[in-house]
């Protein structure tokens, strides 16, 4: 219940009660990349003020509806990981699978940290473009 009434209270100042209490409970590892996403939204926002565009609904817009695919998508790939990790014959046999050890080994520590940022700078650029791409009405 008092969970609630901060939720409530917290709309009633304005402020979106989900953004706060990601916020809140996350960790600031995971709530980086909840932040990028926010200013990529500011930024297609601003670009259609500057141009004269109607702005996408907030809840309904298609870089809200992207994103929110891949938080979900992460969050169930996480949750499948974790049981199937319960298990230590099944997480060894993952470990066996993961092409972690054979990425380390080809591009070295480094290396794989950047492939890493690579592929979450390609999926902010497809965000971007999902969510500045005008609608077909």
């Amino acid at each position: 219940m008092v969970g609630v009434f901060i939720a409530v209270m917290i709309e009633l100042c304005g402020i979106k009660a989900l953004a706060f209490a990601i916020g809140l409970y996350l960790p600031l590892s995971t709530t980086l990349p909840i932040f990028i996403g926010g200013a990529i939204k500011g930024l297609v926002d601003w670009r259609a003020e500057r141009n004269k565009e109607p702005k996408a609904d907030d809840d309904l817009g298609k870089g809200s509806l992207f994103a929110t695919g891949l938080i979900a998508g992460g969050a169930l790939a996480g949750v499948v990981v974790a049981l199937l990790s319960v298990n230590d014959t099944v997480y060894k046999s993952l470990k066996n699978i993961s092409a972690e050890h054979g990425l380390v080994n080809a591009l070295s520590e480094n290396g794989y940290f950047i492939l890493g940022l690579l592929f979450f700078a390609a999926m902010a650029i497809m965000l971007y473009r999902i969510a500045s791409k005008k609608s077909e009405e």
